[in-house]
């Protein structure tokens, strides 16, 4: 994961997660374990982390992942809203 956005004047329990990830600073990379205490973690900051791989081509365990977190793959927005009519 990446994270890409400012933790500049975020609340102090949304920094504490971005630190507990191992992410403070802009641009930093880290990898870690996939498990559903990092996953509700992602969950909270992700408006600024994103996502990436060591070759920043998508892996299927990327796509597991934005799967099991936003409840359907990834890029399948009208594929889901399709589904729900």
């Amino acid at each position: 994961m990446e994270q890409y956005g400012s933790p500049a004047r975020r609340p102090e329990d949304q920094l504490a997660t971005l630190k507990g990830l191992g992410l403070n600073k802009m641009n930093r990379r880290r990898e870690v374990e996939d498990t559903p205490s990092v996953r509700g973690m992602l969950t909270k900051v992700d408006t600024w982390v994103r996502i990436v791989t060591r070759s920043n081509a998508p892996s299927r365990a990327v796509f597991e992942m934005v799967a099991a977190i936003f409840g359907r793959e990834a890029g399948s927005r009208h594929a889901a809203q399709r589904d729900q009519r």
